[in-house]
C-alpha cells in the first residue's frame, strides 16, 4: 500500500500559527508523505498532525494553556507521530500498558482501520512507558494537545444531536479514557485538576449518551 500524494495539496494543509504551538508547515507534511510514501501508516501520521495542529490553534474550550509556552519542542509533531514512532509506541502500549487496562481488543486491532484520534492517544500512553527518557518527555509535550483534540470531539457530541457511528464513539471514549488516565498520573497539577473538574464530566455525559 502506498500513499497517494495527489490527494494532498499545499493549500489544504496551510495553517496559521497560534497559541504557542509550533506551526507545522505544509511543506513539512509533503516531505513526510514523500519520505514514507510506501508506508501505510503515513496516512495516519498526516491525519494526526493535521488534527493536532487544528485543535491546538482552535479556540480554547476551558481557558487552559493547551501548549506549554515555556518549553521548546524536543521533537516535532511530525517526528513524534511518524510511522516508525507510531509502530514503536503502539508496540510499547501493548507490551506495557495493555496488561493493566485491557479494554481495546488486541486481536481485532488494525491501526489502519482505527480512528487516528485513538492512535494518537495510544501513542502518548506508549511513549510515556518507553525506557528512553526523551520519549517520556515528548509524551508530556504533546499530551495536552492530544487531550484537547479528543475532548473537542466529545464536546461536539455532548453539545447537541449529531450522527455518530456507535463503534467510532466507543473508540473515541477509549481515547478519552486513555488521556484521562495519562493526565491523572503524569500531568501537571493544572492538568490533573482539569481532568477531575471538566473532562470526567464530559466523559460520563457522552458515555451515557452512547448507551442510550
Amino acid at each position: 500500500m502506498s500513499v497517494n500524494l495527489a490527494h494532498y495539496t499545499l493549500g489544504d494543509m496551510a495553517l496559521e500559527g497560534g497559541n504557542g504551538f509550533p506551526t507545522v508547515h505544509a511543506t513539512d507534511i509533503m516531505d513526510c508523505l514523500e519520505t514514507w510514501a510506501n508506508d501505510p501508516l503515513a496516512t495516519k501520521t498526516v491525519e494526526i498532525v493535521q488534527a493536532v495542529e487544528t485543535s491546538a490553534h482552535g479556540p480554547k474550550v476551558d481557558g487552559s494553556g493547551v501548549f506549554d509556552h515555556s518549553s521548546s519542542p524536543g521533537v516535532s509533531c511530525i517526528d513524534f507521530f511518524s510511522p516508525p514512532q507510531l509502530r514503536k509506541f503502539l508496540d510499547i502500549y501493548w507490551k506495557k500498558w495493555y496488561p493493566n487496562w485491557p479494554t481495546i481488543h488486541r486481536p481485532l486491532f488494525d491501526p489502519l482501520r482505527t480512528p487516528s484520534i485513538l492512535i494518537a492517544a495510544m501513542t502518548i500512553m506508549g511513549a510515556c512507558h518507553s525506557t528512553t527518557s526523551q520519549d517520556c518527555a515528548d509524551s508530556k509535550l504533546w499530551a495536552n494537545v492530544v487531550e484537547k483534540l479528543v475532548f473537542d470531539e466529545l464536546e461536539q457530541i455532548k453539545g447537541g444531536p449529531c450522527e455518530v457511528d456507535r463503534r467510532n464513539m466507543i473508540k473515541l471514549l477509549q481515547a478519552a479514557c486513555i488521556m484521562c488516565i495519562y493526565q491523572h498520573w503524569n500531568g501537571t497539577n493544572s492538568s490533573k485538576k482539569r481532568i477531575r473538574r471538566q473532562r470526567f464530566v464530559t466523559l460520563v455525559s457522552v458515555s451515557n449518551y452512547a448507551t442510550n
